[in-house]
């Protein structure tokens, strides 16, 4: 039988088109999604029809132009939980890189007065992993997502601009019964075995050192993000200004095994390491944005370095220690974690 992703193909189509102009209050946009294959995410292009004037933007911009991002089914169950622009903009750079750095992309501009970037939002992990079957018309998943209020995009605003949000559905396509010799297609992904989750956990810091208590446990750990934030709302999105620990070490404990014992300049190299020129990604990776702190836990087969999933159950104590946190501020933990829904198919036992 040939594999299913050597007999399907990528298939892309635009699904909307909407405008808006940020105001003082957010503005929601709901839409169906096309069915047909299994969906692998949805594509943002955002890009500016009218510019703006006297405008300065905050340190999250432009990603903190979006409140929130999910995907649902037809009852509101989430496929992809609601989270914040820059949170979604992290998770597409970090969990799936070989995407490149968004940031990086030609057509990212920055500018407070004329914004222009595109985002991924995917179910997929990697190689199928977590795509979901996209085939009946009469229940169709959702996009739901809120424009932020301007004052949690910029500083300061004399004229807004005018955005135009564009939405592209990516899916695989169903393959046909059989290829040109006859041989029959395999017609499910092996990554319908895994369901993936990205979510995230706010704790409150309050200088010196803390440790905190995931609760998100019970699944297969692929990737974990820490985001530092100071305290008060200049950072964007209603959130703190990302800032830096100031102590060493930070500490990653499972039970009762240290997982990870780590200086902040060991951690820096670890991530320019893994993510950075070398790679399959090369110079799509910009430098480690502040505040933030990057764990893989998934195996990269192309540069033969990584490590499998972290296997967790449901009375997992999973522990994270931190020093120099900042007072007054905020801890944001976001996980990407993959829950087995059958036996784990043999390709992906390293931890894709």
């Amino acid at each position: 039988m040939v594999p299913f992703l050597a007999a399907t193909y990528d298939y892309s189509e635009p699904m909307f088109q909407d405008v808006v102009t940020p105001g003082t209050s957010g503005t929601e946009f709901t839409h169906n999604i096309t069915p047909g294959g299994f969906l692998r995410g949805i594509t943002l292009s955002v890009t500016t029809t009218t510019a703006g004037s006297g405008l300065v933007a905050l340190p999250d911009a432009p990603w903190c132009l979006f409140s929130s991002l999910s995907i649902e089914s037809i009852d509101g169950t989430p496929l992809l939980y609601p989270l914040p622009g820059y949170t979604q903009y992290l998770i597409s750079r970090f969990c799936r890189p070989w995407d490149g750095d968004p940031a990086q992309d030609p057509a990212f501009s920055n500018s407070a007065t004329s914004v222009s970037f595109r985002l991924r939002l995917w179910l997929e992990s990697r190689m199928t992993i977590g795509v979901v079957p996209n085939t009946d018309a009469r229940a169709q998943y959702r996009l739901r997502y809120t424009v932020s209020p301007s004052a949690n995009i910029w500083s300061a605003t004399t004229t807004i601009p005018t955005l135009q949000i564009a939405g592209y559905l990516e899916t695989y396509a169903q393959p046909d019964a059989a290829n040109a010799l006859g041989q029959p297609n395999a017609q499910v992904p092996d990554g319908l075995a895994f369901q993936r989750f990205t979510s995230h956990e706010i704790f409150p810091t309050t200088g010196g050192s803390q440790t905190f208590m995931s609760n998100r446990v019970g699944n297969q750990v692929r990737s974990l993000i820490l985001v530092q934030r100071s305290s008060g709302s200049a950072g964007g999105g209603g959130q703190g200004v990302r800032t830096d620990l100031t102590a060493d070490p930070i500490r990653w404990r499972k039970d009762n095994s240290q997982i990870l014992v780590e200086w902040r300049d060991r951690a820096d190299y670890e991530v320019y390491r893994f993510f950075g020129p070398g790679g399959e990604i090369s110079s799509t990776q910009g430098a480690r944005p502040t505040g933030v702190y990057v764990f893989p836990r998934w195996h990269n087969p192309g540069r033969r370095e990584g490590q499998p999933w972290l296997d967790t159950t449901q009375a997992t104590y999973l522990q994270y220690e931190l020093n120099g946190t900042a007072s007054g501020g905020s801890l944001e933990v976001i996980t990407e974690d993959l829950a087995p829904t059958t036996p784990t198919p043999p390709a992906y036992l390293i931890g894709l």
